[in-house]
């Protein structure tokens, strides 16, 4: 009796990361990849975790649904400070 809703409730998840991949596609699509002394250990934007397919998008959506290394990815998503959006460090 339970499969049903476990399939209705899998499915309207599926469509959420979708979309958000989707999203992702259209906001990060051209992003650069970090150039990091490790690139071993570096858990953010890589060949195999970025949103310039669908199905990489897809993939990272899923990877950070669970929780790992979401920050990172999100550190190298954000946009760094340039001549438009001058910041004053103290």
């Amino acid at each position: 009796m339970a499969l049903i809703p476990l399939v209705q409730i899998g499915s309207l998840l599926f469509m959420v990361m979708v979309i958000f991949s989707v999203l992702g596609v259209f906001l990060f699509a051209k992003i650069k990849f970090p150039k990091h002394e490790s690139a071993i250990t570096h858990k953010g934007l890589t060949v195999h975790a970025n949103f310039r397919s669908f199905r990489y998008a897809l993939l990272t959506v899923m990877r950070m649904s669970t929780g790992e290394a979401w920050n990172e990815i999100m550190w190298d998503c954000s946009r760094g400070p340039d001549i438009l959006y001058q910041c004053q460090y103290d």
